[in-house]
């Protein structure tokens, strides 16, 4: 099984990202998907179900890469109260990626709290 790839004009195109988030989102299927398409497949009953159910969610992490590693990076940050250095480290990222996540997840939230209110 191999995750999803799409030609032009054969379906929705996942948005591009940076060659260290595909390698870090493949490296994530690599380690987990058959283990995800065993725990599917006692759910689904189906085993091209299954596989389909773990390429549809892999395929969902790769278009809310950005997202979720902002989530990351707020997560490190302000509930574990790291550095932007220590964040850096364990994303192995640089710490200019770091303030740009952090910039871009912190305007996110706020404009999520503004539009609650």
């Amino acid at each position: 099984m191999t995750v999803p790839t799409y030609r032009a004009g054969t379906g929705p195109q996942p948005d591009p990202l940076p060659a260290t988030a595909r390698a870090a989102v493949d490296d994530l299927f690599r380690l987990h998907a058959l283990d995800l398409v065993r725990f599917a497949l006692m759910l689904v009953g189906d085993q091209s179900t299954a596989e389909d159910v773990v390429q549809d969610a892999f395929l969902g992490l790769y278009r809310a890469w950005d997202r979720v590693r902002q989530r990351e990076v707020l997560a490190l940050k302000y509930y574990l109260d790291l550095s932007e250095r220590d964040v850096a480290a364990i994303m192995r990222v640089s710490r200019g990626t770091v303030a740009a996540a952090s910039s871009r997840a912190l305007a996110a939230l706020a404009r999520r709290l503004r539009e609650d209110q």
